[in-house]
């Protein structure tokens, strides 16, 4: 999966459960401002930011390994 598609799966997440940055700020710690820049895909994401907001939508991550 592509970063525009992870952020992509995140925002129709937070759509589908209805919760508003201020909401997902809370549930994660991280400021609402980054939330934003975030989810436009305006800046990195840290992987434990993915894991914070991954846990706060109710997703999950998997890693698969690589086939050569």
């Amino acid at each position: 999966m592509k970063y525009a598609e992870i952020i992509q799966t995140l925002r129709d997440r937070r759509t589908e459960l209805n919760i508003t940055h201020s909401e997902l700020e809370k549930a994660t710690g991280i400021p609402r401002p980054n939330l934003i820049r975030m989810l436009r895909t305006e800046g990195n994401i840290t992987t434990s930011n993915l894991i914070k907001l991954s846990q706060a939508l109710k997703l999950y991550i998997h890693i698969n390994k690589s086939k050569p």
